[in-house]
């Protein structure tokens, strides 16, 4: 895993809340996430931005540390980046960790055409019926882009797929059909109750031995309930039969 840092900003005249540590970019195997802390009256929060390999999707993180079901709940919100106007949104709240590492957790969906505003913006705001209400001072926002494309670029010639695919005598391929692996009772009963619809796509990166190692989220549409049960299905029934190279 490599981690690259870049030095913080001060804006002392500004209402926002300050960054307390500088941005960390990790490349790591299974994902490219950005992110550095900040601290309020309640203590220290960090700020996430995970890019799925196909730079689709990009989810925001605000993470605190306390206590939360790890089942993800739907909390209405809004959100804004930068001088954009609000728009509302649904988190996906769920915890994290356990004891003294236990972590809330909430992640909100930037589409593509959102994302691109990211690169200039100064600060991005959510606001959560949860009681969640952060004001986030954003700086060297164009590095930090500029080092998650390199890393998705760098993602996808790990895992062989897109440009920088190579030829393989056999991909990687299910045990069994994975649409034969969700049942009526997975659907989540919260957007069940709330009629709501979704829909995502979603990405398994597969290891040489066949084992899913990610999942990672690269279209999503609706209630983000979705992305969550999906990957949750996935990882626990799904199983696969490993690539096989060229001889």
């Amino acid at each position: 895993m490599l981690s690259v840092s870049l030095a913080a900003a001060v804006l002392a005249a500004s209402p926002l809340l300050q960054p307390s540590s500088q941005w960390v970019v990790d490349f790591a195997e299974q994902q490219c996430v950005a992110s550095r802390t900040y601290r309020d009256k309640a203590g220290e929060m960090t700020l996430a931005f995970r890019r799925s390999p196909y730079d689709d999707v990009t989810h925001l993180f605000v993470v605190r540390p306390g206590k939360a079901s790890r089942w993800a709940e739907q909390v209405p919100a809004t959100l804004a980046i930068g001088d954009a106007k609000p728009a509302r949104t649904l988190l996906l709240r769920y915890g994290s960790g356990k004891g003294d590492k236990a972590q809330r957790v909430n992640r909100a969906t930037i589409a593509a055409e959102e994302r691109a505003q990211l690169a200039s913006a100064q600060s991005v705001t959510v606001t959560a019926e949860t009681g969640l209400d952060v004001s986030l001072a954003l700086t060297k926002m164009g590095d930090v882009s500029k080092l998650l494309d390199d890393c998705t670029h760098d993602l996808r010639k790990f895992w062989n797929m897109g440009e920088a695919q190579v030829a393989v005598a056999v991909p990687a391929k299910p045990v069994a059909d994975v649409r034969t692996l969700f049942t009526y009772t997975d659907y989540p009963l919260e957007a069940l109750n709330k009629r709501q619809e979704g829909s995502a796509q979603l990405m398994l990166l597969i290891s040489e031995t066949g084992a899913i190692e990610s999942c990672q989220v690269v279209f999503t549409e609706g209630a983000p309930v979705f992305e969550s049960m999906g990957c949750q299905v996935l990882l626990e029934r799904a199983k696969f039969e490993p690539a096989l190279d060229l001889r």
